[in-house]
């Protein structure tokens, strides 16, 4: 009556003479707590009706009566107090709210736990969290679903609520954990946060045990379990040293949908393996990206069109010994995942790097993505563009950057915003928030720009991962996807520049000529005039950049060593080309075929291949040459449109050529298959082996003669170049490595077996005194032809001590996905040395 009045109608809460599950909840753990204004609250409740919220009056214990509640439909019931989950048979019980915050912020969120499922071993117990500003909600979770069911249904394996655990089991536990769940949890004074629970096992018995585990909350506010028990330990205020996060882990997904059948049998999860690779990559059972906030031990990990945020911890594991290994825990999309380094904790070799990213001075920035280069355009809005733009980079005393063209104005935040999506443009320099960048780690060479604006959770985007000249650099959430990395580096010196103004023409030779003649003059960038090496300027340099001018040649970086060239090249390997590399662009000439079809000594047959003349190509002007091999099967057109359209040869040279990134070269795709007892390959056995591997007599003695023969051609390794793909990847190594004489650029795409151990024994898998510019093997991680075939190449290769490039390529497969991107860093470094 207290509550109700006299004579209320209480037909709602009835069902056939007995209680409405449908309706009602149980009146059964119950959980108090005092909200931030010093409220006393009960929530309560278990399953069908759902779960309720009561104020409560603090001297007596008991339901505040001077509160009522307004009876609507899924919001609050005038008996059982303010509807906050659950509802219509919708499991869920045992709630426990918490109010918890992240060191250091001004506010911090309500947590309601809440465990879904049956009680019992095999029923698919779990924990499951939302959040809330209000004590009294509404409680959401982190796709913004509402804690309350409108509707019924089967939820315990659903997809609303973070779950916090699944069934698992480590390699160091003896069994599984299961049904973990009905916990409470505690903010402590020092700002660690504890979620106490029981787990049961899997031996079909009601035996459980209490355990504890760190509680990590992300950079979002969502919390995220340790994933081992608590043993004492804490958070590197500082974060982690890259040594000591990268490597193998052992990697447990806590599934939100883990299946079971009731009393019968519930999965249990146990850990795969991933690498967190130095490059930012991950690869394994999952591929993905994954970066570390510097200076703290936040992280984020990226796969599946997912998100994980969390934090890095150094943990004791379950085992006897209780060895000490790094560990992450993340949570996204409701989940949570956690990772176990399979190495153990080496507390000596955990080295912060306190050395500024970048020294003060001035850099291009490149979109790993897309290669193309930060600028501005003639609104004054950041964008991405081919042409390399130099900017000034500045620390200030905060540990922050800031970036300046050659006017003064600096690259800024619109508005000082730290919302997503907010442009970057150029504004004049005042060194205020919206013009501050916190410059990190993302790779070799490679970094993210975080924005202070957003406090460091937001950077410099390209809008829509685009790799499209003149798309828009705006901010945005930092996840540590491609289009969020630069390679900044000092700018590109162009062989002959003198003036130092992008370009050599005839105004450089007549600068470096008015320098040797005049004592006094000066140039801004002597060094690009030293076109022979030799460190010093002589009337020979001058000789040979009138030369080069004469020909018409590239103005691409030349490089002093094969080690200066492939460092080099290393630091302009992508996973993926940008679209530009490969479009045919207006206003570009792309050359023309010509078909050759010759008589072969080595195959007493005639042999074919198809030659591609650069634009304009005159006979008064001598080019290098690149000759491309196809694969088991294929023939002359295989590596061009005629044969796969899709691998866009043709205009990934041309492109470059005409922005000036290569040198003019003619390119031939021979007929690789070298036998001389049939025309074409019939079959993928030893005879049809051993004639592509004559395939070295037939380009040395019959192709290579001929081209030289009628075509104005260089000569010599510094001027050839060969790379294949497949078979014709194995056929270019064992022809780079038998005639180094011949060849100075070697490629290889996804090269087939057998080059070594093989035709060349292991230890005899390296170069005598006559060694190549350019060595640079190329495979896919997701080649499902060789496999790992290129990787051991690779390893052998390093064995052996053969500086080479290697190019592995996350997502690529067997042929374009791996060979695009080949050949837009290959042809870029090809007669550069």
């Amino acid at each position: 009556p207290r509550v109700l009045g006299q004579n209320p109608d209480i037909g709602r809460y009835l069902t056939n003479g007995g209680w409405n599950a449908a309706y009602g909840t149980n009146a059964i753990d119950p959980c108090t707590f005092y909200d931030e204004n010093g409220n006393l609250l009960m929530v309560y409740g278990s399953w069908f009706g759902g779960i309720y919220m009561l104020e409560l009056d603090e001297q007596t214990g008991l339901r505040d009566y001077n509160v009522r509640y307004e009876t609507k439909a899924n919001v609050s019931d005038a008996y059982m107090g303010r509807k906050i989950a659950g509802g219509n048979y919708a499991s869920g019980e045992g709630p426990y709210i918490e109010y918890m915050k992240a060191h250091g912020a001004d506010k911090g969120y309500y947590y309601l736990f809440m465990s879904y499922g049956f009680f019992n071993s095999n029923g698919g117990y779990n924990m499951r969290i939302f959040r809330s500003e209000n004590p009294q909600g509404p409680y959401t979770d982190q796709n913004g679903n509402s804690a309350i069911y409108p509707r019924g249904g089967d939820n315990i394996g659903g997809t609303t609520g973070e779950r916090l655990m699944s069934n698992y089991q480590w390699a160091c536990n003896d069994r599984p954990f299961k049904a973990q769940g009905h916990n409470s949890a505690l903010m402590d004074k020092d700002g660690r946060m504890y979620v106490i629970y029981h787990t049961k096992f899997d031996d079909n018995f009601g035996f459980h045990e209490v355990r504890v585990h760190q509680l990590i909350m992300n950079e979002d506010g969502w919390i995220t379990a340790a994933p081992y028990e608590y043993s004492g330990e804490t958070l590197s205020e500082n974060g982690h040293g890259q040594d000591a996060v990268t490597g193998e882990y052992d990697f447990i997904f806590h599934t939100l949908n883990q299946r079971f059948e009731n009393e019968k049998s519930a999965d249990v999860e146990k850990p795969k393996t991933i690498s967190l690779n130095a490059d930012g990559t991950v690869s394994g059972a999952v591929t993905g990206t994954w970066m570390m906030r510097s200076g703290s031990p936040y992280m984020s990990i990226s796969f599946g069109g997912v998100n994980y945020k969390g934090a890095f911890l150094v943990q004791a594991d379950e085992s006897a010994a209780m060895t000490q290994r790094m560990t992450f825990t993340a949570t996204g999309n409701n989940t949570c995942i956690w990772g176990s380094k399979k190495q153990a904790y080496n507390r000596a070799a955990d080295i912060i790097d306190m050395t500024p990213p970048l020294e003060d001075g001035a850099y291009t920035v490149q979109n790993i993505n897309s290669g193309l280069y930060l600028s501005a355009n003639a609104a004054q809005s950041a964008e991405q563009n081919r042409s390399g733009q130099v900017w000034t980079f500045r620390q200030t005393d905060d540990g922050y950057y800031t970036v300046q063209d050659a006017s003064g104005k600096a690259l800024t935040v619109a508005g000082g915003s730290a919302e997503n999506g907010s442009d970057i443009i150029l504004a004049d320099f005042t060194g205020d928030t919206a013009q501050k960048f916190r410059i990190t780690k993302a790779g070799d060479g490679i970094y993210a720009l975080l924005t202070a604006a957003s406090g460091s959770k937001g950077c410099m985007d390209v809008f829509d991962i685009s790799t499209e000249p003149g798309a828009n650099i705006c901010q945005w959430e930092y996840w540590g996807g491609d289009g969020q990395k630069f390679r900044i580096e000092a700018p590109k010196q162009v062989r002959g520049d003198v003036s130092a103004d992008g370009k050599c023409d005839r105004s450089d030779a007549v600068l470096l000529q008015k320098y040797l003649l005049t004592a006094e003059s000066t140039l801004p960038a002597w060094e690009a005039g030293d076109m022979d090496g030799n460190g010093r300027l002589t009337a020979a340099d001058l000789s040979l950049l009138e030369q080069s001018l004469q020909q018409g040649g590239s103005s691409a970086k030349q490089y002093a060593s094969p080690a200066a060239l492939m460092e080099a090249a290393r630091r302009e390997l992508l996973n993926k080309e940008p679209a530009s590399a490969t479009a045919e662009n207006a206003g570009v000439n792309y050359g023309t075929y010509k078909k050759e079809t010759i008589y072969s000594e080595v195959c007493k047959r005639n042999k074919s291949m198809n030659v591609l003349l650069p634009a304009g190509y005159t006979p008064e002007k001598k080019y290098p040459v690149l000759y491309v091999l196809h694969g088991y099967g294929g023939d002359e057109n295989t590596m061009t449109e005629m044969g796969d359209a899709s691998l866009r040869i043709r205009y990934i040279i041309g492109n470059a050529v005409a922005a000036g990134e290569a040198e003019e070269m003619i390119v031939v795709f021979p007929d690789v298959y070298a036998s001389a007892t049939q025309d074409k390959c019939s079959g993928m056995d030893a005879a049809n082996n051993a004639a592509y591997d004559n395939f070295i007599n037939l380009l040395v003695k019959d192709f290579m003669p001929y081209i030289e023969k009628h075509y104005s051609v260089k000569t010599g390794p510094e001027n050839t170049a060969i790379t294949g793909g497949s078979m014709g990847g194995r056929e270019s190594l064992y022809v780079g490595f038998q005639r180094p004489d011949l060849f100075g650029y070697i490629g290889a795409m996804c090269p087939a077996p057998g080059v070594a151990p093989g035709m060349i024994a292991e230890n005899q898998f390296r170069f005598g005194d006559k060694k190549p510019y350019l060595l640079m093997i190329t495979g896919g991680s997701d080649d499902t032809v060789v496999y790992s075939t290129p990787t051991g190449y690779h390893d052998l290769l390093v064995k052996n001590g053969v500086d080479h490039v290697w190019h592995y390529v996350q997502g690529g497969d067997h042929v374009g996905k791996s060979i695009r991107p080949h050949m837009y860093t290959f042809v870029r470094y090809l007669f550069r040395g």
